[in-house]
C-alpha cells in the first residue's frame, strides 16, 4: 500500500479482514507509519529513508508484488508502482489527481498487468458496518482531532495547511438545549 492515509489506514485494515497477512506500507511520515503498524500492517517503509523498490525486490526473492494500491495519489509513484508489480499482477488505483504520470505500455503489457481506479465500493455498507461492529475495522483511530463546531474554521485550516498532521477531523456538535 502507498501511502499511510486514512485511505490507506483504512486499506490495511481491510487486507487484515479479508485474511492477508503480508502486508507493507510505504509514507515518508513516520507517525503515519506507526499507525499503520498498530492497525496491522505488517512492514513499513519510509520511502525517503529506504530505497522501497530495492527493499521490495529482496523481500519478494525478485518475484515483484502481486498486489499494490495506491493510496498516496502521488502520479510520479506510477513508473514505480509498475516495475514493482510481479507478472500478472494487479495495481488499483484510489486517489484523485489530475496530473498526468508516466506510464509505459510497454512495461504494462510485457508483465500483462491490470491496472484498475476505484472510487466508491458500490453496496458495501453493510459489510462495513459488519466489519466495525465486529472491530475489524477500528474507525476510531483515524480520527485525529476532535473539534467542537467553533473550532471548525481552525480545523479546515489544519486541514487545507498541514495536511500530514491529521487523518480525519470529527466535529462534535453538541445539543444546547436540551
Amino acid at each position: 500500500i502507498d501511502g499511510a492515509c486514512v485511505i490507506g489506514l483504512t486499506l490495511v485494515q481491510m487486507a487484515r479482514a479479508l485474511g492477508l497477512t503480508d502486508i507493507t506500507v510505504t509514507d515518508v511520515i513516520d507517525s503515519r507509519l506507526e499507525t499503520a503498524r498498530a492497525l496491522g500492517a505488517s512492514r513499513t517503509l519510509n520511502g525517503q529513508q529506504v530505497d522501497v523498490e530495492t527493499t521490495m525486490r529482496e523481500l519478494t526473492q525478485g518475484e515483484g508484488v502481486p498486489l499494490i494500491v495506491d493510496a498516496a495519489c502521488i502520479p510520479a509513484l506510477m513508473p514505480q508502482m509498475v516495475r514493482l508489480a510481479s507478472p500478472a499482477g494487479r495495481i488499483g488505483l484510489l486517489g484523485f489527481n489530475a496530473t498526468p504520470s508516466d506510464l509505459v505500455q510497454l512495461e504494462m503489457i510485457k508483465k500483462e498487468l491490470t491496472l484498475v481506479g476505484s472510487r466508491l465500493n458500490n453496496r458495501k455498507f453493510p459489510k462495513v458496518i459488519e466489519l466495525i461492529a465486529s472491530g475489524q475495522l477500528q474507525v476510531q483511530d483515524l480520527i485525529s482531532h476532535r473539534v467542537t463546531f467553533d473550532e471548525m474554521p481552525g480545523a479546515i485550516d489544519l486541514i487545507e495547511k498541514h495536511p500530514e498532521q491529521t487523518r480525519k477531523v470529527l466535529v462534535e456538535l453538541t445539543n444546547a438545549h436540551h
